[in-house]
This record gives structure tokens, C-alpha cells and sequence, in this order.
């Protein structure tokens, strides 16, 4: 039985340990990463992180995906002006 189908547990936790380790928000997460796990293509959209892509990076403070991303896109641009 795959796990998002057993309901007492979530990312193989047990229920009560995935409501300690998640906090008080819990009630509002735990549908949606069943939602996830089952293949749901309705999952939402982050219309900031989409707009404000580095921005957004850095303040969830994903400083490594945001050098990455400035470095790619820096890559990109060097390459534009060389090749044009």
C-alpha cells in the first residue's frame, strides 16, 4: 500500500510525530502534501515566487538556489554578448 494512502502516516512519519515536528500549522499541511504525494496537478501556484524569483530566493534565505539562478542567468548574458 503506497504511504499517502495509509492514514496514519505522512512521509512515512507516524501522524502524531508529523503534527510535533510541523507545529501549529500542521492542520493546513498535512492535506497538501497528501495532495503531493498522490500526483495532484492541482497543488496551487506562488504567484511572488514566480514575479520575484531572486527576490523570493532570498528571503526564504535559499542563498545557494539564488547564486545559482544569478549565476545562470549571468552565464547567459555573457554568452549573449560574446556569440552577438
Amino acid at each position: 500500500m503506497p504511504p499517502s494512502a495509509e492514514p496514519d502516516l505522512v512521509a512515512d512519519l507516524p501522524l502524531d510525530q508529523a503534527h510535533a515536528f510541523i507545529g501549529s500549522r500542521a492542520d493546513y499541511y498535512l492535506p497538501r502534501w497528501r495532495r503531493a504525494s498522490t500526483g495532484s496537478r492541482a497543488l496551487g501556484f506562488n504567484l511572488a515566487a514566480a514575479v520575484f524569483t531572486l527576490h523570493w530566493l532570498l528571503y526564504r534565505r535559499m542563498y545557494r538556489a539564488f547564486w545559482i539562478a544569478t549565476g545562470t542567468i549571468f552565464a547567459v548574458l555573457l554568452v549573449e554578448q560574446l556569440v552577438l
